[in-house]
Order: C-alpha cells, then sequence, then structure tokens
C-alpha cells in the first residue's frame, strides 16, 4: 500500500502517542474544602452578623450579579438549607439577616 503524506504524518503521530495509563492511576483522592471557604458559608457569616448584610454587599462580595444573590437568598438559604432569613429596611438599603442555627433547627422539626 503506498502512503501518501497525510497518512504518513497520521501514522507517525499515532505511533507517536504514549500507552494508555490505567483508569486505577488516573484517579486521585479528593480532599474536602473547609466549609468555611465556600461562599455560601460565608454569605451565612456575613447574614448572621449584628448588623446583617445587604444585597449589595453580598453581590460585591460573591461578584454574582444581584438577581443571583437574591435567588441564593430565596432558593438555596430558605429552602435547602432551611434557614430563616428575615430582612429590614431601616432607611432606602435593606438588610437581611440569618436566624441563629437554634431557630433555624426548630423550623425544621416544625415543617
Amino acid at each position: 500500500m503506498k502512503t501518501t503524506p497525510k497518512t504518513a504524518e497520521a501514522a507517525n503521530s499515532a505511533a507517536a502517542k504514549p500507552a494508555a495509563v490505567p483508569a486505577a492511576a488516573k484517579r486521585t483522592r479528593r480532599v474536602k474544602a473547609d466549609k468555611s471557604a465556600t461562599k455560601l458559608h460565608q454569605i451565612i457569616a456575613m447574614l448572621r452578623r449584628p448588623e446583617g448584610a445587604s444585597v449589595a454587599q453580598i453581590s460585591e462580595f460573591t461578584g454574582w450579579q444581584i438577581n443571583t444573590v437574591r435567588g441564593v437568598l430565596a432558593g438555596t438559604l430558605k429552602t435547602r438549607h432551611r434557614l430563616v432569613i428575615t430582612s429590614v429596611k431601616p432607611g432606602k438599603v435593606r438588610l437581611y439577616y440569618a436566624a441563629p442555627e437554634t431557630l433555624a433547627a426548630e423550623r425544621v422539626v416544625s415543617d
């Protein structure tokens, strides 16, 4: 069989590839990240501060858009994490607070 330049290059590149690594050798053990390091847990810490947090503060901290922050407050924290989130508007800016863990635990039991 006559080889053309294209097929010769393909044959050379196929021969130059290293041998396949077994799947077991590719697996690496994942190290669990410190939970206080995730953005979500840092947002919860911001909400548990005495002064609470505004949507703008959370947005600036995370780099997320404002509507994403509101979605996290309403969806992830209230629904999935079962946190009691309250809001107060003392001036022009609405502040959000997360209830202490004991109140959140009572909410889960009562539902």
